[in-house]
């Protein structure tokens, strides 16, 4: 049997007590699902983020200011000529097509 504890499966915000959904709480669960997705990649691959030239980041429903890319960029500090593009709030469109 295997048994899942709810701090592994609930960001924060739904765990406190009363329950808190703000933005902060948000923007803090997106960083630490985005940064370590990055940084398992970065790892994996041995690409410096310096070398990174474009990012495009697509979420379908949260869409904070400064946007999620801004959030990347800053945090890899990555190059100031980078074409980066934030697709965001669009539901359920913002998903890539299938390429057949």
């Amino acid at each position: 049997m295997i048994r899942i504890r709810a701090e592994n499966v609930f960001p924060d915000a739904v765990l406190q007590v009363p329950p808190n959904p703000c933005m902060a709480e948000a923007r803090k669960e997106a960083e630490m699902v985005m940064f370590g997705s990055i940084d398992d990649l970065l790892a994996k691959t041995r690409v410096k983020a310096k070398d990174i030239w474009m990012l495009i980041v697509n979420c379908s429903l949260f869409c904070p200011t400064p946007s999620l890319s801004s959030m990347i960029v800053n945090h890899y500090k990555l190059r100031g000529n980078i074409m980066s593009y934030n697709l965001g709030g669009m539901g359920c469109s913002a998903g890539l097509p299938k390429c057949t």
